[in-house]
């Protein structure tokens, strides 16, 4: 019996790996509003399938090449903002070479780091596995899922998240978080790929009588679809309680405002003419009288000081007792000789103007916000960018009944920084998640699509409704199982209000945090350990 797999050549095998990454890339997080979330189910199967069969260096320069590829079609949309920035900040002429080059480097840099990912899961399973075709399956499907958490990434697109279209399977995140999804797609594509290499096994043997079904496979795929429905069970019902419990929980309006101005507008314009498209979107929101209206990152491209708790300028151009968040620039003075801190900053003001609180984002976004390491900060100099500093958090703000967990932009990404925003020290908890964000710098990419469902899934994490606004779109509602009440359109100014249900459920997830995958990674590394063991005194 002769495995086709071994009948392949080197660029047969080169241009099938490029082809599976690419399709592979297709099922995730950015691509599912084309291809649907059932897409990640069975796509990364002929790739487990193949890489099993090869020799150990072999594994590991196609299983590069898979992963490389994968991410190529990923991450395409980060050489957009930063090859950008030389004509949005009117850089000279000579920098946007470099700027592309620069975007160029970082891109692919980053598609190479990232795809190594799926090296390290098959020299781990091929390790383990050897040519015991249960235990590289199934530690693939391990190793995939506790290196898909805490593999460093700069874009935490967890697998998980394509799964936002299957309601019910989404719906387990508030026990476990993303990861359990994860390791569900990860069991369901190793089970289908030894499932397939059995039965190739069986009718490739050309004697009947010699044919041997491996039960094994079947049990393995059995034991998974099981697990798959219990979760598809458990959303069902966690759906309709959780939708129970926002028809009775007390409800505000809240108004959203997407003025459609860009990051590179916002260099043209003046501070008076953005605060003025704000405000005559957020007159028009009045009638329907909002206890909270909401505009987005850096919406007010105005420095203040932190010492400052005037903000009349800002609200002077409409009337109304709702209170406004919005985003602007926070400046600290450090005293003579210093430079001062910078924030990328959120402000909570009354009808009157007078600042009630104030947000630092904490989280910044490397190579925009701050250089990931002091000796890169040369990078955002050239790109015309200022580095902020960091604030603390994460926190939540709270105003007569309203208990904000709030975030901006890039921190929407790290689910346990969300989760740890829930609570206070004093051990009071957020009743909304609020989230604001600029996007207009990856234009019309898949950038927006991605940044948008990644969010989502937080608040069924927490079980806490959303409030998204936005630069240029996507704005949104999203209610506390994942259902995104409102969205508004890209690239146009719109203004909406919503009720929003204040919950104060408290999820397993929001309670006990990463219990799944830091067990799971625990169990990995003993199992592991054990089997280094064994290899080396054994053999």
């Amino acid at each position: 019996m002769i495995d086709f797999r071994s009948q392949l050549k080197d660029r047969q095998k080169i241009l099938l790996y490029s082809i599976l990454g690419v399709i592979w890339s297709l099922s995730n997080i950015g691509y599912v509003k084309f291809f649907g979330s059932a897409f990640a189910w069975f796509t990364l199967a002929p790739a487990i399938f193949f890489l099993k069969n090869e020799k150990n260096y072999d594994g590991v320069k196609y299983s590069t090449i898979f992963g490389f590829v994968a991410y190529l079609t990923h991450f395409w949309w980060l050489v957009v903002p930063v090859t950008g920035m030389s004509k949005t900040f009117g850089l000279p002429d000579w920098i946007t070479p470099l700027s592309i080059l620069l975007g160029l480097v970082i891109f692919l840099g980053l598609s190479f780091f990232s795809g190594l990912n799926y090296t390290l899961c098959y020299v781990v399973s091929k390790f383990v596995g050897k040519n015991k075709s249960f235990l590289f399956y199934f530690c693939f499907a391990i190793s995939g899922t506790v290196f898909d958490y805490f593999y460093p990434k700069l874009w935490a697109d967890y697998l998980g998240y394509s799964q936002y279209q299957m309601v019910n399977i989404i719906q387990s995140v508030d026990l476990f978080g993303i990861s359990y999804v994860t390791f569900l797609i990860m069991l369901v594509n190793t089970g289908l790929a030894y499932l397939f290499e059995t039965l190739l096994q069986y009718f490739q043997t050309e004697d009947s009588s010699k044919r041997v079904f491996n039960k094994n496979s079947f049990k393995y795929c059995i034991g998974v679809f099981l697990l798959v429905v219990i979760t598809a069970v458990y959303g069902g019902i966690r759906y309709d309680f959780i939708n129970s419990k926002m028809k009775v929980a007390k409800k505000v309006s809240i108004g959203i405002v997407q003025g459609n101005i860009s990051g590179a507008e916002k260099k043209r314009k003046n501070s008076s003419e953005m605060i003025g498209t704000y405000s005559n979107l957020s007159s028009e929101l009045l009638v329907e009288h909002p206890k909270l209206i909401v505009w987005p990152e850096s919406a007010v491209s105005i420095w203040f000081d932190e010492e400052q708790n005037d903000f009349s300028r800002v609200r002077r151009r409409y009337s109304g007792n709702s209170l406004l968040l919005f985003g602007g620039h926070a400046r600290r003075n450090n005293g003579p000789g210093v430079s001062s801190d910078i924030f990328n900053s959120l402000f909570l003001v009354d009808s009157n103007g007078e600042k009630i609180d104030s947000y630092y984002k904490n989280k910044l976004l490397p190579f925009i916000e701050r250089a990931p390491a002091r000796f890169l900060s040369f990078v955002i100099s050239m790109m015309g960018l200022k580095e902020f500093s960091p604030g603390e958090g994460p926190v939540f703000i709270k105003h007569d009944g309203l208990k904000m967990a709030v975030n901006i932009c890039y921190e929407a990404l790290i689910p346990e920084y969300i989760r740890k925003s829930i609570f206070d020290k004093n051990g009071e908890c957020a009743n909304v998640i609020i989230n604001c964000t600029n996007d207009s710098w990856f234009g019309k990419t898949i950038e927006p699509e991605m940044h948008l469902r990644i969010s989502t899934i937080r608040a069924i994490e927490n079980r806490r409704c959303l409030v998204r606004a936005t630069c240029t779109g996507y704005s949104v509602f999203v209610d506390a199982n994942g259902v995104i009440d409102y969205r508004s359109h890209l690239y146009k100014p719109e203004a909406h209000v919503e009720k929003v249900p204040l919950l104060e459920i408290k999820s397993f997830y929001t309670s006990h945090g990463w219990i799944f995958i830091y067990l799971l990674g625990l169990i990995f590394a003993f199992c592991f350990s054990i089997v280094a063991l064994y290899r080396l005194y054994v053999y």
